[in-house]
């Protein structure tokens, strides 16, 4: 089966503050994004109730609440997918020096999956796949749940946790906010594996839609993660069901597991009563599309996908930090020198985020603590509310904790969490980090001209490459609208139900005799 892939990724907006005007709120500042990109870029409107704007490059952009949100294009290799996704990013990154000098401010782009208010909130990722429709929903959730559990290893990119059960540093950033396997929302209770009635094609496909995975930086793994799921999905079609050999008793626990485990080794439990670790399932997933990437009818790509997987397993069971080509690696170095700086070690660290998480909450609800000030036992008894100092002074009392260094504790770790988000923070080139291999173009996976053209052309394969000829003609008629798979205008319209592109056609709305269009688009 041909592969298709698409992602889905919201992002984060930053904003300088200026205490002369008013500042902007994010729906404000969402929706003059999205409105930058669009008057810069041919685009149709998606017809109600969807709020998208198909664009002319073959992906599309809304704005999702108090955030902007990009989709790529359907493509047929992950080489196509990282350039849509970084064309999109910088697309984004020019709207938001348009709206910075609109507004008189500095205005960013994030493409984090958290922020660090007290009430964290996360940003989503969304990685989708075609399947076949004959699969059952039980047999990919059997299949993909042990591998997205196993996958942080790979797609991570690191945040400090504040969480009292695992205070420091996790491998990834929404392993903490999912909640079970399966299910049908994205926002409350969210599934590792959703289920998407609506498959944006004909029936023989289904729409395997996964949140789980943290947005990249790095383009290794922008490459990496959708090549290596959709190898799993053509296990399963091939009868190799490899989730049967990692039952897990409870996959949330596990995926939370892996991503506090800094040594990669933490025991999962499975239900058989047995263990295993998030290398054991990648290994194993990685055996078996060795075999089948052997085969002839396989796409050209999954060769030196495969080498690329082969090469970051060896460092990762070698020695996970030689591998900085992936975020969490990156940025794990990142913060381990600025507290090697401010004299102090992540175990240290550990016993402060707990109690510097409740004071954080504690002042969220109240003006008139500065947490600066507190600097002495007597200081915090006179400043916190009884009940808080006396929760705090045993814990703190246990941990060999002194408020004399209190300051200096919630110093750093706002240093810590400032440098977090920097990290996500987009620039001219957004697939850098300041001296991180993480964020170096690989020319095999793609490169700068491969993403400066995809801004303005769409890959080829798909119904892309025709949708978007499509809006590129029509771009400038009011009262057309473009979806993923059809367009309309008030007399014709265009039906793209296989996303291939294969039979798309005008139909006239009135009765009259379709013309089949002749697909060049590949």
């Amino acid at each position: 089966m041909v592969a298709v892939f698409g992602t889905e990724c919201e992002f984060g907006i930053t904003v300088t503050a200026d205490s002369h005007s008013v500042c902007p709120n994010h729906r404000e500042l969402a929706h003059a994004l999205v409105q930058a990109v669009v008057q810069q870029h041919p685009h149709l409107k998606a017809p109600p109730p969807w709020p998208h704007y198909m664009l002319g490059q073959g992906g599309a952009i809304y704005q999702d609440g108090g955030h902007p949100e990009i989709c790529t294009a359907e493509c047929v290799s992950p080489r196509d997918l990282v350039a849509q996704q970084f064309a999109l990013r910088l697309m984004l990154v020019d709207a938001a020096k348009l709206v910075g000098r609109a507004y008189g401010r500095r205005v960013g782009v994030l493409a984090a999956n958290i922020d660090y208010a007290p009430e964290p909130h996360t940003f989503g990722y969304h990685v989708n796949l075609q399947a076949d429709g004959a699969l059952s929903r039980e047999a990919l959730n059997r299949q993909l749940a042990p591998l997205i559990v196993a996958l942080p290893l790979i797609h991570g990119t690191g945040r400090i946790s504040f969480d009292s059960s695992s205070p420091g540093f996790e491998i990834s950033q929404r392993a903490g906010f999912m909640c079970k396997v399966a299910g049908k929302r994205t926002t409350d209770t969210r599934a590792l594996i959703t289920a998407k009635d609506e498959s944006l094609a004909d029936a023989q496909w289904r729409r395997v839609h996964l949140i789980a995975i943290d947005s990249p930086i790095s383009p290794v793994a922008a490459y990496l993660v959708p090549a290596i799921l959709w190898l799993s999905l053509r296990l399963l079609e091939h009868g190799r069901d490899i989730g049967l050999q990692f039952d897990l008793a409870d996959p949330i626990t596990s995926l939370r597991r892996v991503s506090c485990d800094l040594t990669l080794n933490a025991p999962l439990d499975l239900k058989n009563g047995g263990t295993t670790t998030a290398l054991d399932i990648l290994y194993a997933y990685h055996e078996a599309a060795r075999d089948l990437a052997s085969q002839s009818d396989m796409p050209d790509w999954v060769g030196h996908a495969m080498l690329v997987w082969s090469e970051i397993m060896e460092k990762l069971a070698a020695d996970p930090f030689r591998e900085d080509r992936l975020d969490w690696v990156g940025k794990l170095i990142i913060l381990s020198d600025l507290l090697v700086d401010a004299d102090l070690s992540w175990e240290r660290l550990a016993k402060w985020l707990p109690v510097i998480a409740f004071l954080r909450q504690l002042r969220s609800g109240s003006k008139h603590v500065d947490l600066l000030d507190i600097d002495s036992a007597q200081v915090a008894a006179r400043c916190l509310p009884q009940s808080a100092f006396g929760v705090l002074s045993p814990r703190m009392e246990r941990n060999n904790l002194s408020w004399s260094d209190f300051p200096a504790a919630i110093r750093v770790v706002t240093r810590l969490c400032s440098v977090c988000l920097s990290y996500h923070l987009l620039g001219d080139r957004p697939w850098l980090c300041d001296g991180l291999a993480a964020g170096s173009l690989d020319a095999n996976i793609v490169s700068e001209s491969d993403i400066e053209r995809a801004k303005t052309s769409p890959p080829r394969g798909t119904r892309a490459a025709i949708r978007a000829a499509e809006i590129m003609r029509l771009s400038t008629d009011q009262q057309a609208q473009a979806w993923w798979t059809r367009i309309e205008t008030p007399s014709r319209r265009f039906i793209m139900a296989d996303p291939s592109g294969r039979g798309a056609e005008w139909i006239e709305k009135k009765g009259k005799s379709p013309a089949t269009h002749q697909d060049t688009g590949g």
